[in-house]
């Protein structure tokens, strides 16, 4: 990743409901707070980061594309001085009715770092060895890391047990889940980001610590 370059971080899982709208566009508000000059390309045909997108006024923009036109999409926008931009992606098995592995393919390719949130359930467990399979067969060298995510702050059992299978897995994870708050609805509602709409709420604190996280992670690989 060179430093005249943006960093790519493409956010993609393998079933719907692991809240990558969410994750993506809290992202990119709180590096945008501290700093960075962030994008939001949406590759979902719902457009539903595009709609988000479009209850804001300020940054950052979010546009909406296919993976035909990916590359010309960063182009334009690294152009116009974006230095992250971050990539939603739809569920890789629901990409198109042609091909659906094409979308998650060129988005990995892509990428400085592969995010994968996954729900702390079987179900979206199940999902990582195809998401990886996918990843490494894109040709991408770039990292992928796992993060727990809308975990249940009222019992953590579930939390364990996911945690544990994905270390018995082998899948690298970002250290600290991100849990379950009102604060991330509300403020996706109001087309705003959690550290807009409550900047001392729990939910912006856990979204800087993410974004500290995989800041610091990136810059270790420089």
């Amino acid at each position: 990743m060179s430093s005249k370059n943006p960093l790519i971080i493409t956010v993609g899982a393998g079933k719907g409901g692991t809240g990558k709208d969410n994750t993506a566009a809290n992202l990119a508000v709180t590096a945008a707070y501290a700093g960075r000059v962030p994008v939001i390309i949406d590759l979902d045909s719902q457009g539903t980061s595009v709609k988000w997108g479009k209850r804001r006024e300020q940054a950052p923009s979010v546009i909406g594309t296919d993976a035909a036109r990916l590359r010309t999409v960063i182009d334009a926008v690294t152009k116009k001085g974006a230095d992250l931009i971050i990539i939603n992606t739809p569920p890789h098995t629901a990409d198109t009715e042609s091909n659906p592995e094409v979308t998650s393919l060129e988005a990995s390719r892509v990428a400085d770092l592969l995010l994968i949130p996954v729900k702390p359930s079987r179900a979206d467990v199940e999902t990582l060895p195809t998401t990886f399979s996918l990843h490494a067969l894109s040709g991408s060298t770039a990292p992928a890391l796992v993060l727990f995510n809308q975990y249940d702050v009222r019992t953590t059992t579930l939390l364990r047990k996911a945690v544990a299978e994905v270390d018995r897995l082998g899948y690298p994870r970002i250290p600290d889940p991100v849990p379950l708050l009102a604060e991330f609805q509300h403020a996706w509602d109001e087309g705003m980001g959690v550290a807009e709409y409550a900047p001392n709420g729990t939910a912006a604190q856990e979204m800087s610590r993410l974004w500290s996280y995989v800041e610091t992670f990136m810059a270790g690989r420089a």
